[in-house]
């Protein structure tokens, strides 16, 4: 554990765009990882470990005490992965717990870390991970369904709001207040994240928001699952999403599909993400995939997700192109071959589209 400030990666950020409302975090580059193994290929300059949590087994619960000692019992199992990230599911705390306490009773102030803050703090910094807390916050008399974002060092860096509140959160106008509908982007030393809770997933603008806004990831702090809902918008958007839900902990990729889930002996998911990843079109991807690996070789990995009638693919049209070097970047490669990601060849189309409209 004595070397633990020493096993991340160093990340630079190269662009400042899109950070969006709220908090900001202000994190500074970290060393890179030393492995000197085989696995050094998968350990890449913009390459993260997640993990996730769910709530499986840990219901019904008598006190909120008892919940927290438990949630963090298994935060500690998913640290030994050596996460640069933990997400919590929405209200941990206290969802499905038979104390009853009033908003006021268990807000904490958005300004001043309280107790639950402090305690998953202090987890934070003695693992040198953030740690995405969902809690009932207040702010000026108003109350909200938040999620803070803790750093490495255990601070508050950043906090959303839910935008879309359930009815009998709000209650008459005395309960949770609804978030604003551009959500915030965080910057983090790995990357830009985004978050939404619950029943977030069933309004699409608020996903798509996070993309214009360069978010790399998006959190779903949540009591329900979210289903196919959520592999859709990982693929529309191009990000991944990691899950943390009352029933299940999900890892999905930016072509919609799992990477790995929570299971019913397992209350919590772990893998590993490469930002330096991309969706393109088959056409031209395809074309240009023999010159590619001439030049990069195994410095880059192509999958192609085209069906080809025998049911291994998923009939979407498209690639996707991976770094495997920390040295080589993804745009680099799709500037040189002359390669529009998914979302800029949209763009593209629709212009040629309303040049013709009438």
């Amino acid at each position: 554990m004595g070397n633990r400030n020493f096993s991340r990666r160093k990340f630079i950020v190269r662009t400042a765009a899109g950070i969006g409302m709220g908090f900001l975090s202000q994190c500074t580059a970290v060393p890179g990882r030393e492995t000197g193994t085989s696995r050094d290929r998968e350990i890449l300059r913009r390459g993260i470990k997640v993990a996730s949590v769910d709530l499986q087994h840990l219901y019904p619960e008598k006190t909120i005490e008892r919940r927290i000692i438990d949630i963090l019992a298994r935060m500690e199992n998913a640290a030994a992965y050596r996460p640069d990230i933990i997400c919590l599911p929405e209200t941990f705390n206290t969802s499905y717990v038979d104390e009853e306490k009033s908003y006021a009773d268990i807000a904490e102030d958005e300004h001043n870390p309280g107790p639950v803050i402090s305690r998953m703090g202090e987890f934070a910094a003695k693992n040198k991970c953030y740690v995405i807390c969902p809690v009932v916050t207040k702010n000026e008399g108003k109350f909200y369904n938040s999620a803070i974002l803790l750093g490495r060092k255990g601070e508050m860096t950043g906090i959303f709001h839910k935008v879309h509140p359930v009815d009998t959160e709000i209650g008459d106008g005395k309960g949770i207040i609804p978030g604003p509908v551009r959500a915030p982007v965080f910057e983090t030393d790995f990357g830009k994240i985004g978050i939404q809770i619950c029943f977030d997933a069933n309004w699409f603008e608020s996903w798509t928001l996070l993309k214009e806004d360069g978010a790399e990831i998006v959190f779903f702090p949540s009591q329900f699952p979210g289903g196919r809902m959520l592999n859709f918008y990982a693929w529309k958007n191009e990000y991944y999403i990691v899950s943390s839900t009352g029933e299940d902990a999900r890892i999905i990729d930016i072509t919609g599909i799992a990477i790995n889930t929570s299971t019913f002996q397992l209350g919590y998911t772990w893998g590993s993400l490469n930002l330096e990843k991309v969706n393109v079109p088959t056409f031209p991807g395809r074309y240009r995939i023999p010159d590619i690996f001439k030049k990069y070789g195994d410095k880059v990995m192509i999958r192609d997700y085209w069906d080809a009638g025998d049911g291994t693919g998923d009939g979407a049209g498209h690639m996707t192109v991976e770094s495997l070097d920390p040295d080589v970047f993804v745009r680099d490669i799709l500037q040189e071959f002359e390669i529009p990601t998914h979302h800029e060849e949209l763009i593209r189309e629709e212009k040629i589209q309303a040049k013709y409209r009438s």
